[in-house]
């Protein structure tokens, strides 16, 4: 918002705007409102419309829900830790055919598994905050959201542009390093979850089996209950904090960092960004980049 730049105030606002249409973009972070159904259509339509957004420079804050009784797909929500903006929805619905008792999904009431498994990707979004601070001043500079279609950066490959709401086609890059590719549907007998994914034409870590893979095709992998799908650059260079589970990280400037060096090239660099997180400083100075190679 603006509202403090009128009142001659330096400190930074930000609104939850409902999208506007075209040319809303100054309110570019838009919530998308309570989810029409609790189902497994409803949230593969999720990555499909945030990424696609990206090409009017709009970003969006979804729910990120599920039901008390299937949880399941409220584990699998959680693809939601790598989007540009998280939030968690307590409740599985606060509208509709069950209000005023809609059931509420705490976190922390969860069966062991499903909690962990929720724990474990709010950790790693917490943990990425020094990458997900740099693609945002990146898109700041340029207009390139954190979330982007792969055609942004592949638009000469045809299979970049097979995408859509069913959820097997469900990828995007989260920032110019990491490709996330969500589960969107339930798992098999067994409890995982099969889905073909088409890696772009260069060389990705694939960071839940631990590989480098060659691009340029689709790979078919099976992932358990706590694993989303994430490749990662090959020779990345990729920010973390070293704990997570700390809270109130995100408030100011931050302390400590680490480098993870992903293998694959023999040089590569990053561009680590950083400000006061408070001001509007960074608008034209108070703001630095920290070459990491």
């Amino acid at each position: 918002g603006t509202d403090s730049i009128r009142n001659n105030k330096n400190n930074r606002d930000e609104i939850l705007a409902r999208y506007g249409g075209h040319g809303s973009q100054r309110y570019p972070v838009g919530f998308s409102g309570d989810v029409s159904q609790l189902t497994w259509e409803c949230m593969a339509y999720q990555p499909y419309f945030s990424a696609t957004a990206a090409n009017v420079g709009f970003m969006w804050s979804h729910d990120l829900v599920g039901p008390d009784t299937d949880h399941e797909l409220h584990v699998r929500w959680q693809f939601g830790a790598y989007s540009s903006v998280m939030r968690i929805h307590d409740r599985g619905m606060s509208a509709g055919s069950c209000y005023p008792n809609c059931p509420i999904v705490n976190v922390w009431k969860l069966p062991e598994k499903y909690f962990n498994a929720v724990r474990d990707a709010m950790n790693d979004r917490v943990a990425l905050l020094p990458y997900m601070y740099t693609a945002q001043r990146t898109a700041f500079d340029t207009g390139v959201q954190m979330v982007h279609p792969l055609y942004f950066e592949w638009p000469t490959s045809a299979s970049a542009y097979i995408m859509g709401p069913d959820g097997q086609h469900a990828e995007y890059m989260f920032g110019d390093q990491i490709l996330v590719a969500p589960i969107c549907f339930a798992a098999d007998a067994n409890g995982l979850a099969s889905k073909t994914i088409w890696l772009p034409p260069v060389q990705w870590y694939d960071n839940v089996f631990g590989e480098l893979i060659e691009g340029g095709s689709s790979i078919t992998r099976s992932y358990a209950l706590g694993e989303i799908p994430t490749f990662i650059r090959a020779g990345a260079i990729i920010p973390r904090i070293p704990n997570p589970s700390k809270i109130g990280v995100a408030h100011g400037p931050i302390a400590a960092v680490d480098f993870y060096i992903y293998p694959g090239l023999a040089t590569n660099s990053f561009n680590l960004y950083e400000d006061d997180g408070k001001s509007l400083d960074y608008i034209k100075e108070g703001f630095g980049f920290q070459n990491v190679s």
